[in-house]
């Protein structure tokens, strides 16, 4: 047995060790970071903001009509409330006037929350290329969910691929001392 060695059968990665780090980079995954601060130092905190808020508002569909499914109207109306103030006062939703007069934030309602509540069970853990962990109810719940993106319908995939990439680097800088 050589110095340092355990002694013990090698390290192989098992091949769903492989599909996990290939589908699911580290949150401190070099590229992300460096993404995330270069957006950072290029971009101004308030144009960041309004990046962050109007992606935010681009997701009231899905989040409105998920509010109704469970029966939260108090939900639902804040969403649409917010979104018609967000979207006119706000300047396309790059304002929060909502959150400034005081509207609740809005939940972060999605179909597998809504499956969940008419009691549909979460099913096996998946791993999928491309995409983040999660449960077969939440990926068929965010399958549906792409359907009520705006921008998806006008752009399918160049579209929820670009919001999905510049929506994480913006957060990531809005919050380097969390990555």
């Amino acid at each position: 047995m050589s110095p340092g060695s355990s002694g013990g059968s090698s390290r192989r990665p098992t091949p769903a060790r492989v599909r996990t780090r290939g589908s699911r980079p580290s949150p401190r995954s070099g590229a992300r970071s460096a993404a995330a601060v270069g957006w950072g130092k290029a971009v101004p905190e308030a144009l960041r903001k309004g990046i962050q808020n109007a992606l935010r508002n681009l997701g009231m569909p899905r989040r409105f009509v998920n509010n109704l499914l469970q029966l939260k109207v108090d939900g639902a109306v804040r969403e649409l409330a917010g979104f018609a103030l967000n979207s006119t006062v706000g300047l396309a939703g790059l304002g929060d006037v909502a959150g400034t007069e005081g509207l609740a934030p809005p939940d972060e309602e999605d179909l597998g929350q809504t499956l969940a509540v008419y009691g549909v069970k979460p099913g096996p853990y998946l791993v999928l290329p491309f995409f983040p962990p999660s449960t077969v109810r939440d990926t068929i719940g965010s399958t549906v969910d792409g359907f009520l993106d705006p921008l998806g319908l006008v752009m399918p995939l160049v579209g929820s691929i670009a919001k999905r990439v510049g929506g994480t680097v913006n957060d990531r800088s809005m919050n380097l001392e969390l990555f």
